[in-house]
């Protein structure tokens, strides 16, 4: 799945692999899911936070077909994620345009470019 499925490929796109892996009692069960290609982009807390809805959605879809479902809130949870770097960008930006020293420019430089999430 792509961060940006429609529009123009920009700097803060991104892409993220969900894979999901069925148990002998699925529907009955939760199938295992694992998000990849997010965790140099985002906190360990937001990756966290976005499994944890992957699974809610999961356990309200008991004994349903649920990879729909699954598929969906994820895609949303990337909309989610999109909006979160989009808005840590633009503070970073603001600040490097507030910034008069040169070391803390060439820092906050750095941030935008590995499209951080501070606080790592």
């Amino acid at each position: 799945m792509k961060s940006n499925q429609f529009g123009e490929p920009g700097n803060d796109d991104f892409t993220v692999e969900l894979s999901i892996k069925f148990t002998e009692n699925y529907p009955e069960g939760i199938p295992e899911t694992t998000i990849d290609g997010i965790d140099e982009q985002f906190e360990v807390t937001r990756i966290f936070e976005a499994i944890e809805k992957m699974k809610a959605v999961a356990e309200e879809n008991l004994c349903m077909v649920m990879v729909f479902s699954i598929v969906s809130a994820m895609q949303e949870e990337i909309e989610e994620l999109l909006n979160v770097k989009r808005r840590r960008l633009l503070e970073i930006e603001q600040k490097i345009g507030k910034c008069c020293d040169a070391e803390e420019f060439t820092r906050l430089e750095g941030e935008i470019r590995c499209g951080a999430e501070g606080g790592k």
